[in-house]
C-alpha cells in the first residue's frame, strides 16, 4: 500500500481517527488509513487525542508488530468496519481519558490568553483551537453582528479589563488589521514619540488628500 503524508483528510477520517486512535497502535492505524505513522501522529496531535493509560501500559508489556504468520485484527472487515475492536475498549464518543480527562475544562469555563484577554470555552468540539472565543468579540457580535473580513475587535485605550461584567460594547471598537498593527507599533514607543508618530501621519494623510484634490 502507498502511504501518502500529504493527502488531505476527509471529515469521516477524522472522525475515525478521534474514535481509534486512543485504543489501537499505530502501526495499524497507518495501514487502515494509508499513511505514514509520523502523519498519524501528528493529526492525532493536532485533535488533542492521546492514547489511554490503559493501552499504554499494554503496549509496554508486549510487542504490538504484526509477526509473521499471524492474523491481522482487521482480516475479514472491509472499509470502516475494520476499525472494529473490542466493544470494552473501544473509544466512545464524547468520553475523555488520560490526560484529556485531567485537563478537561466544561463549557462556560473562563481563562486568560497570552494576549491577556478573557477567553470563555464555547463548546467541545474539533478544532481544539476553535473551542475558546474572546469574550469581547462575543459581546461585540452581539450588538453589531458579524465581524467584518480584515477587522478585528479591540478595546478603546485605557478600557482593558479582564473582568466580565465589565467588558461592555461601549469600551470596544472595530478597526481594519492595518490600523491594529500601526497602534500596537506605536504603543511600544514613549508616548511623546507616539504622539508625535501620529501627528505625522495626521500630516501626511492631509497632504495626499490636498494634491489629491489639486
Amino acid at each position: 500500500m502507498n502511504h501518502n503524508a500529504h493527502k488531505k483528510w476527509t471529515k469521516p477520517e477524522t472522525e475515525k481517527l478521534t474514535k481509534l486512535y486512543p485504543t489501537t497502535c499505530n502501526k495499524e492505524l497507518a495501514a487502515l488509513f494509508g499513511r505514514t505513522i509520523p502523519s498519524i501522529r501528528a493529526k492525532a496531535n493536532k485533535l488533542d487525542v492521546y492514547k489511554t493509560e490503559e493501552f499504554l501500559a499494554n503496549s509496554s508489556r508486549k510487542n504490538t508488530q504484526f509477526k509473521k504468520g499471524q492474523t491481522p485484527w482487521n482480516k475479514g472487515l472491509a472499509g470502516w468496519d475494520a476499525g472494529g475492536r473490542s466493544h470494552k475498549t473501544r473509544f466512545k464518543k464524547g468520553e475523555r481519558r488520560g490526560r484529556a480527562n485531567r485537563i478537561y475544562q466544561p463549557i462556560g469555563a473562563t481563562r486568560i490568553s497570552k494576549e491577556g484577554h478573557l477567553q470563555i470555552k464555547v463548546n467541545d468540539d474539533m478544532p481544539f483551537h476553535r473551542r475558546w472565543q474572546s469574550y469581547h468579540r462575543i459581546v461585540w457580535e452581539k450588538h453589531n453582528g458579524p465581524i467584518p473580513k480584515g477587522h478585528v475587535i479591540r478595546f478603546k485605550d485605557g478600557m482593558l479589563t479582564t473582568e466580565k461584567e465589565e467588558i461592555t460594547i461601549d469600551k470596544l471598537e472595530c478597526i481594519s488589521m492595518a490600523e491594529n498593527m500601526r497602534r500596537n507599533t506605536i504603543h511600544n514607543y514613549p508616548r511623546e514619540i507616539a504622539l508625535a508618530v501620529q501627528m505625522r501621519a495626521a500630516l501626511n494623510r492631509r497632504i495626499n488628500h490636498d494634491k489629491k484634490h489639486q
